[in-house]
């Protein structure tokens, strides 16, 4: 199975830590930015894990580039209480990368 970090994820720690416990969990592939720190953080996490448990597989390492066209790489901000109560969603045609929607 694979560990989808994702180009955008830029938490070091956290994708640290992912990369450990799915390395213990026997992940085959960690999907990650080609940020090198973030890459860095992986390779961390990784022989972290295979200090801890000698017979766990050292998984494939594979970067995701962010393109700038894929609504995926991008993230949306809103602020939440500019909404009326009864919010109709209005950030949801508004939303440059169209990250907002009703269909989940």
């Amino acid at each position: 199975f694979k560990l989808i970090c994702g180009a955008s994820n830029q938490d070091a720690p956290q994708v640290r830590d992912l990369a450990l416990i799915y390395v213990l969990a026997g992940v085959d592939c960690i999907d990650c930015s080609a940020d090198p720190a973030i890459t860095a953080a992986v390779l961390e996490g990784i022989s972290k894990a295979l200090e801890l448990d000698p017979y766990a597989r050292r998984p494939l390492l594979m970067v995701s580039i962010n393109d700038d066209q894929d609504p995926h790489f991008r993230k949306a901000a809103f602020d939440a209480t500019r909404c009326p109560v009864d919010c109709p969603r209005p950030c949801e045609p508004s939303c440059p990368v169209a990250a907002i929607s009703t269909k989940g």
